[in-house]
């Protein structure tokens, strides 16, 4: 539900607006900030603690192309453009620019006046504009699509009988009013068919007049509720059946409040339960019981103030202050579930908290505040960090490598220039295992170590600038094992139980962990297959081949039965090659298909049987970047891919991507190669990079779905006799357009449904007949296509949002 647009001012009639089930995304602004809060979770009535939360606050106002800093009303339409009420007409926003609509003579976007103090969507695709001039209010009916008005008038003896005090958007969608007039209250709803107003419900007492304080609501029960609140008379409050029958009134006495006491605000909700909450300013928050009406207590968890309501798509509810005494106690979030969350914390900033929008509050929300408005983008903590901290401007904190188990409820992490970390899984403890015991010391030097290896429950392998290092955790015993040359890039165990280890110099070398004899590899005709390769990885099929990601020279196959080895080079001319021959990581799958990241080319599907790439998937795809430097199977045969800007999950099924970033609690978005690790025992996921390490279990974190709708908010294309046209509204999914022949010429800007970020978000187009891949555009959303020959097509659009999720 919404609640006012605004705080009065002085000579403003008292018009509040209501709406259930809220729809909107976030979005954008020049100006931006971050803030790191903690938030608080009551259960209703009890209380429990969250986990801290990070939070992305983003400002507009008339800078960014808002008609006006007075920010009445929002919402979306069903589209997907956000449309905002100001002092100064109607905007329409597509997360980067505003399309105002006025009644200035010269508009080519009229409405009837510009003081708007609210726009609703109806159930057919329309909005409903409500004035706040003249006195009685005003509406007329928008149709987005073409930008035409239908204009209704509350005037006496042309509209309603009486004054037209506020509009209620019920969970279906319909519309209903509150007209006042002496002594009488009357609901009347709006049928979008006939657009006629029926009246469904009337309440008859003396003193009520267009100026009290009053608030209404339909409940999900089909009956109806309307409350007062007078400076001297108290509260009253009615309730009445869908047939428009009076059930009962509550007065003062049953609020337990004295004759007298009223205040100069109320507002109405209807909870999860079915609860109806009634909040009467300075009083408090009262509930009367959804299982026994005539049960009126007042709320415990909130101070007794005046609130106001709003309620996202998903259910929850947002009790807020306008300008709260003690900014500590000033806005609560009740859960669908439940569940009551202190969001005081997150206006702590703002001074003044007008009206409020939300699909999800615990994804973000829309606040205006007297200067435009705020975005707010939640970054709930989906990941658990260590290692890692605020960098505030640093680049970078603890950069990670390898990891390992060492014992069951123990994670070696390898760090690049801090040595050796111990995770006890218990206790979430991290420790520096070199500050255990002196003869560990060394584990507290170790830089540059890479793929960290177990061997069985008790030795882990640490490859470093000299050679290998044997550590046995229970014994707390080390042995270092030079190579004699370079630094070792990765090791892997073969069939023959030695351990491989591939060298900086371009050698292949093999370990006896036995005897620590040590030998160079060498195929049968004497050649070293890692001959000026600069070897990245290691794997060891099923079969015993060692595969060899190299850094030049693409793929090697080593078959040490056979002493023979192949390269599997990038050709430009090889529509069945590497597209590159940076190979960074490499898994086998079930049906034995080599799955390759690469740097910049993204991820690599390779079939050892056919010798041939036979899937590649990059940004285009909806990779969160090309260079790939960690995979991992989930248990359903999907991946997970990090890169160097972000995470992302692969459905190998659909072919789709979904894709996490700072923004979902990462600790960084640039990861490192062999810093990836899956807990079989805790089926967690364990993924590193730049700024220590990101853990989750195999069910987490949830998808990070993109149901944004793309938007085309412009189309510029050639008139008759040299002339262009502009077209902003009408354009959806279907449309057809016809170009003249000899001027074939189209322009397209693109936006994204989001409202956060939009500079991240991407775009991609494929015209059909024409192209068999996409396009792909990028941050660009404007699309200019030139001289199309004579024809037919169908010109296929996407976009992903700033996170990469298509």
């Amino acid at each position: 539900m919404f609640q006012p647009s605004k705080i009065k001012k002085p000579g403003v009639a008292r018009r509040f607006f209501t709406k259930e089930n809220n729809l909107l995304h976030m979005r954008l602004s020049s100006k931006k900030i971050a803030l790191y809060c903690l938030g608080f979770l009551l259960a209703y009535p009890t209380w429990s603690q969250t986990l801290a939360t990070k939070v992305d606050v983003e400002h507009f106002s008339v800078e960014q192309g808002l008609s006006d800093r007075s920010v009445n009303f929002m919402t979306k339409d069903n589209q997907g453009f956000l449309w905002i009420a100001t002092d100064n007409g109607l905007n329409r926003f597509d997360g980067y620019t505003f399309l105002q609509y006025d009644c200035r003579p010269r508009s080519k976007h009229k409405i009837r006046y510009n003081r708007v103090y609210a726009v609703l969507p109806d159930r057919t695709g329309n909005l409903l504009i409500g004035y706040d001039y003249p006195q009685n209010g005003a509406l007329d009916r928008l149709t987005p699509l073409t930008g035409s008005a239908t204009k209704f008038s509350f005037a006496p003896g042309t509209g309603f009988p009486g004054a037209y005090h506020s509009f209620f958007q019920a969970s279906d969608g319909a519309l209903y009013f509150l007209v006042l007039k002496k002594d009488h209250a009357s609901i009347f709803a709006f049928e979008e068919k006939t657009q006629q107003f029926l009246q469904v419900f009337d309440a008859t007492h003396p003193g009520i007049d267009y100026n009290c304080y009053a608030a209404f609501l339909k409940a999900a029960d089909g009956t109806f509720w309307i409350a007062y609140n007078w400076d001297d008379r108290g509260p009253f409050l009615v309730h009445g059946d869908a047939a428009g029958q009076t059930l009962r009134w509550y007065t003062g006495v049953d609020f337990s409040l004295p004759s007298g006491s009223g205040g100069n605000h109320v507002a109405l909700t209807e909870v999860a339960n079915g609860d109806i909450w009634c909040t009467l300013q300075p009083h408090g928050v009262y509930v009367i019981d959804a299982t026994d009406r005539a049960v009126i207590k007042r709320h415990p968890q909130l101070p007794p103030e005046g609130y106001y309501f709003a309620k996202d798509e998903k259910g929850n509810l947002l009790a807020y202050q306008t300008e709260p005494a003690d900014p500590a106690k000033g806005a609560y979030l009740l859960l669908a579930n439940g569940q009551l969350a202190n969001y005081s914390w997150l206006f702590e900033h703002q001074e003044l908290v007008g009206t409020v929008f939300s699909d999800d509050f615990t994804a973000g929300l829309l606040a205006a505040t007297g200067d435009g408005f705020n975005s707010y983008q939640l970054r709930p903590e989906r990941f658990k960090t260590f290692l890692g901290k605020d960098l505030g401007v640093a680049p970078y904190g603890i950069s990670t490598r390898g990891m390992a188990k060492s014992g069951k409820d123990k994670l070696l992490i390898a760090t690049e220039r801090d040595g050796l970390f111990e995770l006890d899984l218990k206790t979430n403890a991290v420790t520096r295992v070199g500050d255990r015991l002196p003869q560990l010391a060394l584990l507290n030097k170790i830089q540059y170590p890479r793929n960290l290896l177990s061997q069985g429950d008790s030795i882990i392998w640490i490859p470093c600038m000299e050679g290998v290092v044997k550590y046995t955790p229970a014994q707390n015993t080390l042995m270092v094992y030079k190579t004699g040359f370079k630094e070792v890039s990765a090791i892997t165990f073969g069939k023959d139980g030695k351990l491989w280890m591939a060298l900086r110099d371009n050698r292949l070398a093999q370990l006896n962990t036995v005897s620590g004899d040590m030998t160079v590899y060498q195929n049968k005709d004497g050649r070293q297959p890692l001959e000026n390769s600069q070897p990245s990885c290691l794997l060891t099929g099923r079969d015993g081949t060692i595969w060899i990601g190299t850094a030049v020279s693409g793929l090697i196959k080593v078959s040490p039965d056979s002493g023979e080895s192949q390269h599997f080079t990038a050709n430009p001319g090889d529509p069945a090659g590497f597209n590159s021959n940076h190979i960074t990581c490499i898994q086998e799958d079930a049906g034995g298909l080599l799955w390759v990241g690469t740097m910049e080319s993204g991820l690599h599907v390779f079939d050892p049987v056919k010798g041939k790439v036979v899937a590649i998937y990059s940004r285009e795809s909806g990779l969160r970047n090309n260079s790939i430097v960690g995979l991992l199977p989930d248990n359903k045969g999907n991946y997970w891919v990090s890169t160097f800007n972000g995470l992302s999950y692969f459905d190998t099924t659909l072919k789709t991507f979904r894709n996490y970033t700072t923004a979902d609690g990462l600790s960084h978005n640039e990861f490192n190669r062999h810093s990836c690790f899956f807990d079989k025992d805790y089926n967690r996921f364990y993924f590193g990079g730049m700024n220590g390490i990101n853990a989750f279990d195999q069910k987490d974190p949830q998808p990070a779905i993109n149901d944004a709708p793309l938007l085309i908010t412009e189309l510029l294309y050639a008139g008759g006799k040299d002339s262009m046209i502009v077209q902003n509204e009408g354009i959806v999914n279907g449309a057809s357009l016809t170009l003249a022949p000899g001027s074939r010429f189209l322009h397209l800007s693109l936006a994204l449904g989001t409202y956060y970020n939009p500079g991240g978000n991407q775009f991609s187009y494929k015209i059909e007949g024409l192209d068999k891949d996409w396009n792909y555009l990028g941050a660009n959303r404007d699309l200019r296509i030139d001289y199309l020959p004579a024809g037919t097509y169908i010109l296929h659009l996407r976009g992903a949002d700033n996170r990469g999720n298509w």
